[in-house]
């Protein structure tokens, strides 16, 4: 699917992958978090836009593993130390 029929999906409560880096994306609160095996961000609607334009997603349909909370923690203490 396209990015604009991501946004909707996310929108809806679903979790997608972004199929070109294997990447676990959720919506929350108007922010999008998106998780890789090496990475994490939270980004606004129009930052994910620009930048995840060119790539496709699919539905994932078992989103126990992401975690919001731990997300809010990390952030704290990423501010704190780095």
């Amino acid at each position: 699917m396209e990015i604009i029929e991501a946004i909707e999906k996310l929108k809806d409560n679903h979790a997608l992958i972004c199929l070109e880096n294997r990447a676990l994306i959720k919506m929350e609160n108007e922010k999008i978090y998106i998780w890789h095996h090496q990475w994490h961000s939270k980004l606004s609607s129009n930052d994910f836009i620009s930048l995840f334009q060119k790539n496709t997603f699919e539905v994932y349909e078992n989103d126990r593993g992401i975690d919001i909370e731990k997300d809010e923690e990390y952030y704290a203490w990423r501010n704190r130390y780095l």
